[in-house]
């Protein structure tokens, strides 16, 4: 299962300890088109939201309903999944090819430096070329100090999220979504199950009636709280769990 580290930080001082509730922000970026590394439909300003993100939600629809039409004219999560992969593949490929030219100038004063991230940027190109996200690639500890400097979109952690139907949830999921877990699982990626029509619903009654509502689906909570659950912040003393994905803020 995939942590992401935001329960709560314990803040020691020389008097007390206060204890300060961690907050998370969810950002609602507009769906990309093909052709947004380019500057196609929202493009730029798609892609300027995501640099802003410390890691990011796929919410891909995993349901059939032919009174709502899909953009690419059919329901195919793995190839909405692939289509956003691409275009931010492309932007950072675009990102590694500036930044390569920038080194060439660099390695003048800076040799040894500039050969080390220069063969990095390389590999990374390779590994982007072939489809691959920087996430998925394995470096070093030191390639992954150069990496981190290069800020690069696909190097974010993600929780891929699978919009599905009220029926979906109560047969806990469809061809759909299991077709995009196991892209998931190749990935080590999260996958989260939520029903938006049912988050809507729920929205909208008092706090005492949510879990009557809830039971009625045979569910013990709604998909926005277990998709919180899969991102959160530690204190110092969180024991790391195998399989964990660690984000480390540095108060520079």
């Amino acid at each position: 299962m995939w942590q992401y580290i935001c329960k709560s930080h314990l803040i020691a001082s020389q008097i007390v300890k206060q204890i300060l509730p961690a907050t998370l922000v969810f950002k609602d970026i507009a769906g990309l088109v093909k052709g947004a590394s380019e500057g196609e439909g929202l493009g730029n300003q798609f892609l300027a939201h995501i640099r802003e993100v410390d890691a990011l939600l796929y919410v891909v629809r995993c349901f059939d309903n032919a009174d709502i039409m899909h953009v690419a004219g059919g329901v195919d999560p793995v190839f909405d999944k692939e289509l956003i992969d691409r275009e931010l593949q492309l932007k950072d490929l675009s990102t590694l090819q500036k930044r390569a030219i920038k080194i060439d100038k660099k390695g003048v004063a800076q040799p040894k430096e500039a050969a080390a991230e220069k063969a990095v940027i390389k590999n990374l190109i390779n590994h982007l070329e072939k489809g691959g996200n920087a996430r998925t690639f394995s470096f070093s500890k030191e390639e992954r100090t150069i990496v981190a400097a290069l800020h690069l979109l696909t190097q974010k952690p993600i929780i891929y999220v699978a919009n599905i139907d009220e029926q979906g949830i109560q047969k806990g999921g469809n061809r759909h979504v299991r077709a995009l877990q196991e892209v998931a699982d190749q990935e080590g990626a999260a996958l989260v199950q939520i029903c938006a029509a049912l988050e809507a619903d729920i929205a909208d009654l008092p706090l005492a009636e949510q879990t009557q509502f809830l039971a009625a689906y045979q569910l013990e909570e709604g998909g926005l709280a277990h998709l919180t659950g899969k991102v959160a912040i530690e204190g110092k003393d969180y024991l790391v769990e195998d399989g964990d994905i660690i984000h480390f803020k540095l108060r520079g």
